[in-house]
């Protein structure tokens, strides 16, 4: 008896850890998708343009004059989304925005649970004014679109790759 009652005193510190360590890593779990993140994330609601839900977890951290960003969008929508119309790259508007177009690639993930093939297209920015990189995974999932960021103030791929290559969908 006092061997279980010191093993659950443990596992109850454990959890107790686990739960006030903001810095250890996270998933970003939604209804068909999860997100690695480097520790854990906040979370906000809104409304997209059709009223509809939208939810963001990011963790962020201020940099002396850029901030280190990694976020996770969920927006879903009553139309089917057409991919071709959802992954096209707007070069102007970056350009308007003080970023240019590193590189694209578009390509499928396969969903784990069904073998469906889902569209995805990655794509790195920079931003002119700073230099700093913009990673981005946008997933167009049957009416809804998973978007995942990272910006990153200092020399940190390993965190960035991890994140963005973490993007996996269930059905």
């Amino acid at each position: 008896m006092k061997l279980s009652g010191l093993v659950l005193a443990l596992l109850f510190a454990a959890m107790w850890n686990s739960a006030c360590n903001s810095k250890k890593p996270q998933f970003v779990v939604g209804d068909n998708f999860s997100v690695w993140m480097p520790e854990a994330p906040t979370k906000a609601t809104s409304t997209n343009d059709e009223g509809l839900p939208e939810t963001k977890w990011e963790v962020k951290h201020s940099g002396i004059t850029t901030a280190e960003v990694y976020s996770v969008k969920l927006s879903c929508y009553r139309e089917f989304l057409n991919p071709d119309d959802e992954l096209q790259s707007n070069e102007p508007f970056l350009a308007l925005n003080g970023i240019k177009s590193i590189t694209r690639r578009r390509f499928e993930i396969v969903a784990k649970e069904t073998g469906r093939k889902v569209p995805v297209m990655f794509s790195a920015t920079q931003e002119i004014a700073t230099g700093v990189v913009l990673d981005n995974v946008h997933v167009v999932d049957g009416h809804c679109l998973v978007s995942v960021g990272a910006r990153v103030n200092s020399d940190n791929a390993g965190t960035v790759a991890q994140v963005i290559s973490s993007v996996t969908i269930f059905k």
